[in-house]
């Protein structure tokens, strides 16, 4: 099976929450996916509310949860 990704992609997002980031890599044969998701704080308040959900948006979307492998 040849492994072959069209293009590196990394995403992230950092704000009061915390962070998120989702990386696509490839050297040779091998492919590498990171997820990462921290937190600033153990406890979330109302006022930093909106940018958790935005972490956890992103760290639920079914893109980033799902690899999918074509064979050739």
């Amino acid at each position: 099976m040849e492994l072959l990704i069209q293009t590196d992609a990394t995403r992230t997002i950092s704000n009061k929450a915390g962070n998120y980031e989702y990386k696509i890599e490839q050297a040779g044969k091998m492919v590498t996916i990171t997820r990462k998701l921290t937190f600033n704080t153990t406890t979330i308040t109302p006022d930093i509310y909106a940018d958790f959900r935005t972490l956890m948006v992103a760290w639920n979307d079914e893109v980033t949860r799902s690899v999918l492998l074509r064979k050739k």
